[in-house]
C-alpha cells in the first residue's frame, strides 16, 4: 500500500500507470480530477482519494483504498 499513500501527492494532470489488484495489463492514463473522501462508517477519519482519470479505454474512477495500484510517471 505504500504506493497508494504516495497517491496523495499526485496532482491533476499528472500521468500515471495503474492496475486491479492481481490484474494485468496496466492502463496507463492522465489524472482529471482528484476528490478526497472521509471515511464515515467503521473506520472513520480514513481518507481515500477518488481520482477521475481518462485513459485509451475511456474515463475510469480510481479510488486508492479499492484494490487499485497507482503509479506516478512524470
Amino acid at each position: 500500500e505504500m504506493i497508494n499513500r504516495k497517491a496523495n501527492s499526485y496532482k491533476v494532470g499528472d500521468l500515471i500507470r495503474y492496475f486491479y489488484n492481481g490484474y494485468i495489463p496496466e492502463t496507463y492514463g492522465i489524472i482529471l480530477s482528484k476528490t478526497r473522501l472521509e471515511e464515515k462508517g467503521p473506520h472513520p477519519g480514513t481518507e481515500s482519494i477518488v481520482f477521475t482519470v481518462i485513459a485509451p479505454c475511456g474515463i475510469e474512477n480510481i479510488r486508492t483504498d479499492d484494490g487499485w495500484y497507482i503509479v506516478k510517471l512524470n
